[in-house]
This record gives C-alpha cells, structure tokens and sequence, in this order.
C-alpha cells in the first residue's frame, strides 16, 4: 500500500517545486532532488521506507526509539534529529524526533508528531522558495530546529532570571 504523504515535491536549481506526481524516489524531468515527507503513523509508511530505500537507511528512520545520529550509508546519510515540541498542550521540553534520508536527488523525512521547522519549510516549498540541494535543505532545516531551540532556551532563561 503506498502511503499518503504529508508533502512531496519535485525540486528545481531555481528553487521553484511542483508536487511529485507519484512517490518514487527518484526526481521527475530537470529536478534537483525530490523531498518526500512521510508520517510514521501512517500505514504503508513502513512499507514504503523498505521497498525504495537501502536497508539501513529504512530502519534508521522506521526506529520506535531514536537519538539524535548521524549515519552514512552507500552514497546517503541518515539523520536523526530532535526539536522543541510546540504542539499545542505539549511541554517544549518534550522533543520531537525527525528523521531524514538524504542522497544527490532525495530527501525523505518522516516524523511521528508535527514538527513546524518542518512545517516552515513545506510552506516555503510551496511558495517556491525551496532549498536548491539536499545540501541547502539540511542547512535550512538546521537553521529553523536551532532557532527554535534557542528560542524556548531564552525564554527559558528569561524565566528562571525572573524567578531568581
């Protein structure tokens, strides 16, 4: 069963995107790369991580438990990283996990609850502003997970300064 994405998008050099009009991981025409965005949730999710992906990398991001890593493998690399969860009703302290698979011409990112670093970027995809490598687009969605944990961090602080 191929699953839903929550995005998926054939990237150009110019930074402009079009929906992906199907999931496999390679990029359609004179694409940079394709980005697939999966919840973990999802059924078939699992499925799919293990028909188009290398072994590793598919358990790498189908793990129940994570920590952040880094891992390469064959010509990719599997990231697992965590941010501030800023779901409603949700302790910031509690993070989010995201994991990516990373290739030239592919990015896939998958995550279990809402991430809005991830959001941020999907809205700036869609307004054809998107990162113009899978370089760029681990560059970017870096700079949005640190911001917003150096974000709840000052107001962190801010607060225990207040409390003191």
């Amino acid at each position: 069963m191929t699953p839903t994405p929550i995005c998926a998008f054939d990237v150009q050099p110019d930074r402009k995107a079009t929906d992906a009009a199907d999931l496999t991981p390679r990029p359609s025409g004179a694409a940079a790369y394709r980005w697939i965005h999966l919840d973990l949730n999802d059924t078939g999710v699992e499925d799919w991580l293990y028909a188009n992906l290398p072994q590793r990398a598919a358990q790498a991001l189908a793990e129940t438990e994570t920590r952040p890593r880094l891992i390469q493998i064959d010509h990719g690399i599997s990231l697992t990283l965590r941010g501030v969860n800023l779901n409603a009703g949700a302790d910031a302290a509690d993070m989010v996990a995201l994991r990516l698979w990373a290739t030239e011409d592919l990015v896939v990112t998958v995550r279990r609850r809402k991430i809005f670093a991830v959001d941020d970027l999907r809205k700036r995809t869609s307004a054809n502003d998107a990162p113009p490598s899978t370089a760029d687009f681990i560059i970017d969605l870096l700079d949005l997970l640190v911001g917003r944990i150096e974000t709840v961090s000052l107001d962190l602080e801010e607060e225990t300064d207040q409390m003191e």
